[in-house]
């Protein structure tokens, strides 16, 4: 609905753009603008290219789940009950170069061999949680869906989380979902150059890759 992708940009925005109260580069004037102008903006411009991006891939390997909280309301305003985005995961697939997979002790180990080429691969590009509602299993539960997705529906074996080096929290998040690295062929963390929305503007960032493998009927 257009409150769910409302919703969904707010979210974003404060996730991503919004700038700390803190921050040395902001100056008092930044701040303002910020909260008058370029944070109203943000947010429109992240609602259009969600909604376009729906459009878009409607039909292919996409999926944008939310996670919803029901709000009653305040008695005393008249105000409705109303369900509000507190979390969101987008899944689509990413091609890019991929390498044999070798099974060596039972495990399998992605970058271990030769290229053979660019082969789409079902990935996690963004997990945001409200502040509010971190640390109450929102995260996992979006996760968990989007496994769901991959292994049941779309028929792969593996899932992989694109993140940032310097996000320490989501690292340590995925890693208790049992999230690895990816190896490349030289022994080093598997870099992929991403691109993000920043304020409006589009940046190349880059990620490590992680993954998981999910066990098979013959395992």
């Amino acid at each position: 609905s257009t409150k769910d992708y409302s919703d969904l940009a707010s979210l974003l925005v404060q996730t991503f753009d919004e700038p700390s109260a803190s921050s040395k580069k902001m100056t008092k004037l930044d701040q303002i603008s910020w909260s008058l102008y370029d944070k109203y903006v943000t947010e429109k411009y992240t609602y259009r290219q969600y909604v376009q991006t729906a459009k878009k891939m409607k039909g292919n390997k996409y999926a944008l789940y939310l996670a919803k909280e029901y709000n009653r309301g305040e008695e005393n305003d008249d105000s409705r009950p109303f369900y509000e985005v507190v979390g969101m995961i987008e899944l689509g697939m990413v091609l890019q170069p991929m390498e044999i997979m070798q099974k060596t002790n039972d495990t399998t180990t992605i970058g271990d061999g030769e290229t053979i080429g660019l082969r789409p691969r079902p990935t996690v590009g963004v997990l945001c949680v409200k502040p509010s509602h971190q640390n109450k299993g929102i995260g996992k539960a979006l996760l968990m869906k989007c496994e769901e997705e991959v292994s049941g529906v779309w028929n792969e074996t593996h899932m992989f989380i694109e993140v940032e080096p310097n996000n320490e929290s989501a690292r340590q998040f995925f890693k208790l979902c049992d999230y690895e690295s990816c190896i490349d062929k030289d022994g080093n963390d598997m870099i992929h150059s991403a691109k993000v929305s920043r304020r409006r503007k589009i940046e190349e960032r880059p990620h490590l890759v992680l993954s998981k493998r999910f066990s098979s009927k013959q395992d």
